[in-house]
């Protein structure tokens, strides 16, 4: 019996080794995803990104329209998404990235892919959860979905799960960084925030200790993009209001509102 038991482990370890070994790594485009989780249902979304007066409020209007809130907003069989997986994972198992564009187009930045494959980061993002996509509705359920799935298919550390952005998408990393801090750990906003407390609700007060206490947000803007280099600096007086001081502000010399090239990445 004992022989039996350590063979049955054994072949299942072998099996388990060859599903890994299956998992696509590289550029991955029309990518589709099938697993649901907790943090996409509509309950987390009112709970942790919206003020408990607008939650009551959207219950209330739809109870008036006699509409029944689904318990998860987006039906996965009809989204798609683009990925990069690096094809060396690290010992510690691979970062995630969950990526939110302005625009609607799934696709992962190419001038990042090196940076990517050199950190063992999977950067996973969305199609059509550009500027003109609702935040509750699309943008925000549709980019955790994206992280549960990836995290479900992938060996991924899970203390080195991040959220980031640009321009519109920036700031809606900023809000799902601040809203679900046990699942991202730091958020890169670049060229795009927003203030804590004012613009962007705080969450119950549980989670905005864990965010005190264990994400880090980087501020990227270019030097030339005057607007949000001031947007920058009010929400980082914000984090201030709020006692949040882990952040860090990279510069962008030359730049103007365009997506990071890898030297910025690296800080050189």
């Amino acid at each position: 019996m004992i022989r039996r038991g350590l063979s049955f482990a054994l072949l299942a370890g072998l099996a388990l080794a060859a599903m890994a070994g299956e998992l696509a790594t590289g550029s991955l485009k029309d990518v589709r995803f099938s697993q649901y989780g907790s943090y996409s249902s509509s309950a987390e979304l009112a709970r942790r990104l919206v003020t408990p007066l607008n939650a009551w409020r959207l219950q209330r209007h739809a109870a008036v329209l006699g509409i029944a809130i689904a318990e998860q907003p987006i039906d996965l069989s009809k989204e798609r998404f683009a990925l990069y997986v690096p094809t060396q994972m690290p010992p510690d198992g691979y970062a995630l990235l969950v990526f939110v564009p302005p625009w609607d187009e799934a696709s992962v930045p190419a001038a990042w892919t090196s940076i990517l494959e050199r950190h063992g980061m999977i950067l996973v993002t969305a199609a059509q959860i550009g500027n003109d996509s609702s935040l509750l509705d699309r943008r925000e359920p549709v980019s955790l979905l994206g992280a549960t799935n990836v995290l479900a298919r992938y060996r991924v550390n899970p203390q080195r799960v991040y959220v980031g952005g640009f321009s519109g998408g920036s700031r809606v990393a900023l809000r799902l960084a601040l809203g679900y801090p046990d699942l991202f750990h730091g958020a890169l906003l670049e060229a795009g925030s927003d203030t804590l407390g004012r613009t962007i609700p705080l969450p119950p007060q549980a989670l905005l200790e864990q965010f005190r206490s264990s994400s880090r947000l980087v501020y990227f803007t270019g030097q030339r993009d005057s607007a949000n280099l001031d947007a920058d600096r009010q929400s980082r007086a914000s984090l201030h209001d709020w006692c949040i001081d882990d952040f860090d502000v990279r510069a962008m010399p030359w730049t103007g509102h365009e997506l990071a090239e890898p030297p910025i990445w690296t800080g050189h």
